[in-house]
């Protein structure tokens, strides 16, 4: 079985309700908050992203909360690591500005 981000069990279940999140918010090397908003995943310090299913971002959009907090190098490989399973858009949210950068829109419908 392939390892999944933090959190992915919380998703599963929301998804198994029929609930479609409107998005999900995924932090880097940071824990969520412990009431999160919305649907969130994690990829921790210990894991490499590019070796995670990031399968459930298929089709969805995704926030990367705080996406200039974690290195270059570690925001890149979990970037391309999402963006190869296929989000409808992905949009990174920062502290400083711009604050937000558009990363990617999937083919298909957007509303």
């Amino acid at each position: 079985m392939t390892r999944r981000p933090a959190y992915a069990r919380q998703l599963d279940a929301t998804l198994a309700e029929g609930q479609e999140p409107r998005d999900i918010l995924i932090f880097i090397d940071q824990a969520p908050p412990q009431r999160p908003v919305r649907p969130v995943l994690s990829v921790f310090r210990d894991a490499d992203p590019g070796a995670l299913d990031w399968s459930q971002v298929a089709g969805r959009d995704v926030l990367v909360a705080n996406a200039d907090r974690p290195s270059r190098d570690r925001l890149r490989s979990t970037v391309q690591a999402i963006v190869a399973a296929g989000p409808r858009r992905l949009v990174l949210l920062m502290q400083r500005p711009p604050f937000a950068e558009h990363v990617v829109i999937a083919g298909g419908r957007d509303d």
